[in-house]
């Protein structure tokens, strides 16, 4: 009996030290929260343009440069918009190859006046240049969409005749306002980036849209 009790501890001690030389059972990772822009179906269209328009400054007052306009329009899918949704931030970045900048003539006093130099063409390339814009508004609307187009300014008139492939909408729009580079030409490629929050979730929305061309 002592043998067989002397052969059970020590199948006890080596079981133990079995298990302790097991490595530790590795805990499952959370899964990442997902975006709420994916989570609600969020698409994003835009439309950068700068307004021409003259301003009035009084004397000796530097006018502010805000005349780079974004308007942007988002919908959402068939959970619609998360609550308390805001626009934090948002960027312009131009796409594509690069555009040559504004060619200026440069010549120095001594050129202009014994015409003895060569005139310098300054040349700058702006492809990836980068504009913050300043949010100015944001407001919920409902228009006339169609599959491709929820950024139109077709009124929704309640009980009022809808063309064929459109229909009535809510549609999260805003404006913001920033200042136009020089090297942007009408007809450029802009990649515009909103940065959203509901709540304290995170989001990022990204768009395209021609410079120059209003809505």
């Amino acid at each position: 009996m002592s043998r067989i009790r002397k052969l059970l501890a020590l199948s006890t001690v080596l079981l133990m030290l079995a298990g302790c030389a097991l490595p530790p059972a590795t805990q499952p990772r959370a899964a990442a929260p997902m975006d709420f822009a994916l989570q609600h179906g969020l698409q994003l269209q835009v439309s950068p343009w700068v307004d021409m328009m003259p301003r009035v400054a009084k004397e000796y007052e530097t006018p502010s440069c805000a005349n780079l306009i974004v308007s942007f329009s988002i919908r959402a899918g068939t959970d619609g918009f998360p609550p308390d949704l805001e626009v934090s931030s948002v960027r312009l970045t131009k796409l594509g190859v690069a555009g040559m900048g504004v060619r200026e003539l440069l010549l120095d006093w001594d050129a202009l006046i014994h015409h003895s130099s060569i005139p310098r063409w300054a040349e700058t390339r702006f492809s990836g240049h980068v504009v913050d814009a300043k949010v100015r508004e944001t407001y919920l609307i409902e228009t006339l969409s169609s599959a491709k187009d929820w950024s139109s300014n077709r009124a929704a008139v309640s009980g009022g005749w809808v063309p064929r492939s459109w229909f009535k909408e809510r549609t999260f729009r805003g404006v913001a306002t920033g200042c136009p580079p020089l090297g942007w030409d009408p007809g450029d490629t802009l990649e515009v980036v909103l940065q959203l929050r509901a709540g304290t979730q995170r989001a990022t929305l990204r768009s395209t849209g021609l410079y120059g061309a209003a809505s």
